[in-house]
């Protein structure tokens, strides 16, 4: 998969992948609390982890990513992995729209773990709200793949529509360095 860098009014969205996704399969268990009841996933379990257990792909993800920004000429830098959590969905499992644009956080990462079997794009996708310049919405979707990674400006609005089958993603934020 090439990299893939979207941009709309200001915020930024890169897609690229990750070959040793499957190093973190095994933070998929549910043996620990679930955090889904405070959160908007529904029908899904979310457990978070500890900076420790994922430094290694963070760091990935922040010179993957660091590295994109910088050739599109995008004054943005991510750094400072700050948590992660992952999320299980079940069949019928979504997640309502939010952002992640509280505290400290700049940028979140999505890794993909699994692809639908449905044949629709949009199963299980994650969405995004893009205004542009002109202030038309756009909502624009990423199917899943195992592998796949989105990183995303923290003020993007985003969700995930309803999966056919259970589907695994991890989440991780960073703080952001705005060189504007």
């Amino acid at each position: 998969m090439s990299d893939m860098y979207y941009c709309a009014n200001g915020k930024w969205i890169v897609e690229t992948s990750i070959d040793s996704y499957s190093d973190y399969l095994h933070l998929f268990n549910t043996t620990g609390p679930n955090g889904s009841a405070t959160t908007t996933t529904v029908n899904g379990y979310q457990q978070g982890h500890t900076i420790e257990e994922t430094k290694l792909l963070a760091d990935i993800i922040i010179e993957k990513t660091n590295t994109i920004l910088t050739n599109t000429n995008t004054p943005c830098q991510i750094q400072n992995h700050i948590q992660t959590w992952s999320i299980q969905y079940y069949p019928g499992g979504w997640k309502g729209i939010h952002c992640h644009d509280h505290g400290s956080t700049g940028a979140t990462a999505v890794l993909y773990f699994d692809e639908p079997s449905s044949g629709q794009d949009d199963e299980g996708a994650i969405y995004a709200i893009l205004p542009d310049e002109y202030g038309n919405t756009k909502v624009n979707f990423w199917h899943s793949a195992p592998g796949k990674l989105l990183v995303m400006d923290a003020r993007i609005w985003h969700g995930v529509y309803p999966t056919l089958d259970t589907r695994r993603v991890l989440v991780l934020d960073f703080e952001a360095n705005w060189n504007e």
